[in-house]
This record gives structure tokens, C-alpha cells and sequence, in this order.
């Protein structure tokens, strides 16, 4: 598999273990919120950046919040989501996540605007899946624990593009002081 040094950070729902490989089809993704985008990081400056994803996580205490009303996204607005209730805590993630990953020459895929708005503009949500049974979305009222952040990375599988789960990142906080 080549590795096409495109990163993402995400907050798994459904959790899955280092190594993990999944396709990169959003039927196929488990339940997660994007906390950054799709980006490129020189290969001399990985594990620079797992290293400092790594020490943020020893200050950033988890919290919950409460999974909120469905809306649609996408370019057709036909994608369905639950936004998440308490927006705040976990755009305030996003904002320091990216403060970290902006260090180390970010370059966003083309596409990520499209998708996803960052920044000033974010709105997390979890995305539903396709499934019929149920058991691939949340809905209005649970709850949701962000004890961990995990980066993965988009590699190409003879033609296939495929996402991997490099790191499963604990948040160890105990008080409200990040480290951006």
C-alpha cells in the first residue's frame, strides 16, 4: 500500500484499534466527527506531530456532550447528520487541533471545503450511515463521551483509496488547561 500523506484527526464513536484498515467510503467509515479535515504533512514531520498531538492530550480533559437535531449536508444537502447539541467544547477541540496541525505545514485537500467547514465556520456532527437496521447513526439526546482523538491516514491499495488508524490518542486532562 502506498501512503499518500494525507492526514485526518477524528473522534471515533464506534472505536477501532491501531492498524485498523478501512475504505474510504462513508459507508465504510465507523461513526466518527471530523475534528480536522483531510491534510498533508511532509514526511520529516509526522511523528513531530503525533509527538505533539501526543503531549496536547495529557492536558485536554475528555467531556461529554449531547448528540442534537438531524440536518443535511453535502453539496446537495442530502446527507443526513446529527449535529451535535453543545457545540462549543468540541469546536474548541477543532480550534486547537488545527492550531497544532497549522505547525507543521498543513496543506487542506482541495475538496474539504465542500464537505466540511473549519474554523469560525465548523459544525460537528456524525455523519449517518446507510445502514437499515439503525445501529450506524446516533440520535437526538445521547450522550457522548470525547475521551480520545485518532489520526488516520489515506493510502492507496492498488487503486483502492483505504484509511488506517495510525494512533489512538487518550485524552489524560484532569483541569481545563490545553495546550494548543
Amino acid at each position: 500500500m502506498q501512503d499518500l500523506r494525507s492526514l485526518i484527526i477524528v473522534h471515533l464513536v464506534e472505536k477501532r484499534a491501531e492498524g485498523t484498515i478501512f475504505a474510504r467510503t462513508r459507508a465504510d467509515w465507523p461513526l466518527h466527527v471530523t475534528l480536522v479535515p483531510w491534510f498533508s504533512v511532509a514526511d520529516d514531520q509526522r511523528d513531530a506531530l503525533l509527538s505533539q498531538l501526543n503531549h496536547y492530550a495529557t492536558k485536554k480533559t475528555p467531556f461529554s456532550v449531547h448528540i442534537g437535531k438531524e440536518e443535511l449536508f453535502g453539496v446537495g444537502m442530502d446527507i443526513p447528520v446529527n449535529l451535535i447539541a453543545e457545540q462549543v467544547p468540541v469546536a474548541s477541540l477543532h480550534e486547537e487541533l488545527m492550531a497544532i496541525v497549522g505547525r507543521y505545514g498543513k496543506q487542506f485537500r482541495q475538496n474539504a471545503g465542500q464537505f466540511l467547514s473549519v474554523q469560525q465556520n465548523y459544525r460537528a456532527h456524525i455523519t449517518h450511515h446507510q445502514a437499515t437496521d439503525g445501529a450506524h447513526r446516533r440520535y437526538a439526546g445521547d450522550e457522548e463521551l470525547f475521551e480520545s482523538i485518532t489520526v488516520g491516514r489515506l493510502l492507496d491499495n492498488h487503486g483502492v483509496q483505504v484509511c488506517e488508524i495510525i494512533d489512538n490518542i487518550e485524552l489524560k486532562g484532569q483541569g481545563d488547561e490545553a495546550a494548543a
